[in-house]
């Protein structure tokens, strides 16, 4: 403990796992809450789609206009802001029947996402440089941690009292208290200062693009399946609301324990936990075409998908800071390919369900699945060979 207090980069790293951890619990809550706030609007399922492009409209404004302040040392002053507005968009959202004002308020809650997301990454590359794959693993475990939370409070408080109040004022509160926590804290020093982004060749802007387009459509499957697995199930009349609370609770919980292993694990690289990954992914993906109508093999592809899930957005990023320096304007432009995936996909398969029938989803996810492997071995891997090929010339 005491060295836990007299370190300043710990002190940074347990408020950043924290902050993570609260925000997992926002960005898995959506998914649950989508026939009640139906509901509260009297909306189709079609239309309150919108909400997930409402979302991730908000995260990529963050993106696009938070990179350059934080490269500016305002990381934890913008954290602590956007941490109390996202706590007022969380206490107004339960209230709220029309549709278009919900859409407004959960964008304000998408850009306290997408600054928290982006800021949190960034500001721990910077911390701890030299740990930046296993920090980066275990920042997303814990945002797993209040993923696998989300689906079961806000199910829960549904059933048994017919509204989200009290689910929505829970997490709130833990927004409002990072949000002060963060006020007391000195932000790392940008990586900007020391390796501006002009200094980049070619070559690292055809790895930064090969990143961007992989992590696009890895968010894709990652939102398509948190988001739309407890509405396929109920629709599909596999199971109960309970139950397919529960169901998306264990894609979370092996979502998370995935983080876990690939920041503990000392055997495999990073690359190659990528790899696995996406092999997994493609195997839970073709079982699930093959019997979409067993609830067994439901809960046992919300596991896979979530096994082989949890690695890639760390990995690829902790690979990337080893080939190219991370600013904050670098990010940006990433994680606004992230944004694009996360807001045309969710609502790209929204619609296929309304025309086709729930049967569609697991197809969808095969297809995002199988695209995302063939960027991945088209671009990531041919310059990862390419690299490891210059090292060994040089060395």
């Amino acid at each position: 403990m005491k060295g836990f207090l007299n370190s300043p980069r710990q002190h940074r790293s347990y408020t950043y796992f924290v902050c993570f951890l609260i925000v997992g619990t926002l960005d898995a809550s959506l998914g649950p809450a989508l026939l009640p706030l139906a509901s509260n609007t009297q909306v189709s399922l079609e239309q309150i789609g919108i909400l997930f492009s409402a979302k991730w409209a908000g995260t990529l404004v963050a993106i696009l206009t938070m990179g350059t302040l934080f490269d500016r040392g305002w990381g934890h002053r913008l954290l602590s802001g956007l941490l109390l507005l996202g706590a007022g968009a969380l206490i107004l959202i339960p209230s709220l029947g029309w549709l278009p004002v919900l859409a407004v308020v959960i964008a304000l809650l998408g850009l306290t996402e997408g600054s928290v997301k982006l800021g949190g990454n960034l500001l721990m590359v910077w911390n701890e440089p030299e740990r930046s794959g296993s920090r980066l693993s275990l920042l997303n475990f814990c945002f797993g941690c209040g993923a696998i939370a989300a689906p079961l409070l806000v199910s829960g408080i549904w059933k048994q009292s017919g509204q989200l109040h009290g689910a929505y004022y829970v997490m709130a509160t833990g927004l409002a208290l990072v949000g002060v926590l963060f006020l007391f804290i000195p932000p790392p020093r940008p990586e900007a200062e020391s390796q501006p982004d002009h200094a980049m060749d070619r070559q690292h802007w055809k790895v930064v693009s090969g990143v961007t387009l992989f992590l696009f459509m890895y968010v894709g499957i990652e939102v398509v399946i948190g988001g739309w697995l407890p509405t396929y199930l109920v629709q599909s009349q596999l199971t109960s609301e309970i139950m397919a609370g529960w169901i998306t609770a264990a894609f979370w919980g092996a979502f998370t324990l995935g983080r876990l292993i690939a920041a503990i694990q000392p055997i495999w690289s990073g690359f190659r936990l990528i790899q696995s990954g996406l092999i997994g992914a493609g195997l839970s993906a073709t079982i699930w075409l093959m019997f979409p109508h067993s609830l067994i093999v439901v809960w046992g592809i919300a596991v896979g998908m979530g096994l082989s899930l949890a690695p890639l957005f760390p990995m690829t990023l902790a690979f990337l800071k080893e080939h190219v320096p991370l600013s904050g304007k670098l990010t940006s432009l990433i994680f606004t390919g992230i944004c694009i995936g996360a807001m045309s996909f969710p609502w790209s398969v929204g619609q296929v369900i309304a025309w086709g029938g729930p049967h569609t989803f697991v197809w969808s996810v095969w297809g995002l699945v199988v695209t995302a492997g063939l960027v991945f071995w088209l671009g990531v891997n041919r310059y990862q060979v390419r690299a490891t090929g210059m090292l060994q010339r040089l060395t």
